[in-house]
């Protein structure tokens, strides 16, 4: 940070003030770095001071004169208002998650998936993470709006990071989307996770991916449970076991379940109480990363709990990823 500072008394805005823009704005992401690092008011007071530092930037980089450069900073201030909002409470932080998403909705403006597609697809990512906080804080018929939207978000992400061209931002935004989905289950129910299984079943970024299908439903198994659908449950999980066996031998899920493991465990109404042991197996199966064979090894130690059969249409299987692909960088901001 000091060097930046040092920069600023150089690169000054009368000047030179795509320099002093540009400064600013990684002034902003080394304070931001040092904020979400440091605990208490010191890292509060670092936020505030790269929110104060990228909508300086923003004076120069204009959507009109530079819009590659606004798109950037406009995301890279969503992302510093995002983890300002989440340190404070209240009102206030309400206030700034809110700001967050709106600037993450400018950045869209010109980070498109025609134009720009994986600055979009990094600006939904982004946006889908400030939503999820957004919706978990407010609670109630606005929060699980807000996580509705943020589980399209990630869906729209996911339909350019894809498993075999950017396996790292693919596995990162499959795990946002299946953690909003949890905390959507927690805040507003089992029947609500079961919408949404149905309504991402067959959408574009979800449909082709045997990854994300056999995570909804691993999902769609609990949910029936805890809504009385036995019958439903068990072909579900006829339905998971059939997939993961058509899979190439390194198969695993990405979810992590721990949101999900703690409402089962804190869960009272029946016929939970009853069925949280196998549930708990089912979780622990889909877990397992190391290859397919384990996560059937799993799934047989609960198939009991899963009596019934049924047929499976098919999914695809997923093909090795193909070598000596790259994918174009885009313009400098923060994941």
């Amino acid at each position: 940070m000091a060097a930046y500072r040092q920069a600023l008394t150089v690169y000054t805005r009368d000047d030179l003030p795509q320099q002093w823009a540009r400064t600013q704005n990684n002034l902003g992401t080394a304070l931001q770095d040092l904020g979400e690092r440091q605990g208490g008011p010191e890292g509060v007071r670092r936020l505030n001071e790269a929110v104060a530092a990228f909508r300086l930037a923003l004076t120069v980089h204009t959507r009109a004169d530079l819009p590659q450069d606004w798109a950037a900073t406009q995301n890279n201030l969503g992302s510093a208002l995002r983890a300002l909002g989440e340190r404070q409470g209240g009102a206030e932080g309400l206030r700034r998650l809110n700001e967050a998403v709106e600037a993450h909705h400018q950045a869209l403006i010109v980070h498109t998936r025609d134009g720009l597609p994986q600055q979009w697809a990094r600006t939904q990512k982004n946006l889908g993470t400030t939503l999820r906080a957004l919706g978990e804080r407010q609670g109630g018929a606005e929060g699980l709006h807000r996580l509705s939207e943020a589980v399209e978000a990630y869906r729209q992400a996911l339909t350019v990071y894809t498993r075999d061209y950017i396996p790292q931002d693919w596995a990162q935004t499959e795990n946002n989307l299946g953690l909003a989905l949890q905390i959507q289950v927690r805040l507003g129910g089992f029947p609500a996770g079961l919408e949404q299984v149905d309504r991402l079943a067959q959408a574009e970024g979800i449909r082709d991916d045997p990854v994300a299908q056999a995570s909804l439903r691993t999902l769609a198994i609990v949910c029936h449970v805890a809504t009385h659908q036995d019958a439903e449950a068990s072909r579900a999980f006829a339905s998971l076991v059939a997939l993961v066996e058509r899979q190439p031998a390194d198969f695993h899920l990405v979810w992590d379940w721990t949101d999900l493991r703690d409402h089962l465990a804190n869960a009272k109404a029946p016929p939970l109480p009853d069925r949280r042991e196998p549930l708990r197996k089912l979780l622990d199966a889909v877990s397992r990363d190391n290859n397919k064979a384990a996560i059937l090894a799993g799934l047989k130690e609960v198939q009991a709990a899963f009596p019934a059969r049924a047929e499976e249409p098919e999914i695809p299987i997923r093909q090795p990823r193909p070598q000596g692909r790259s994918v174009p960088a885009g313009p400098a901001q923060r994941p």
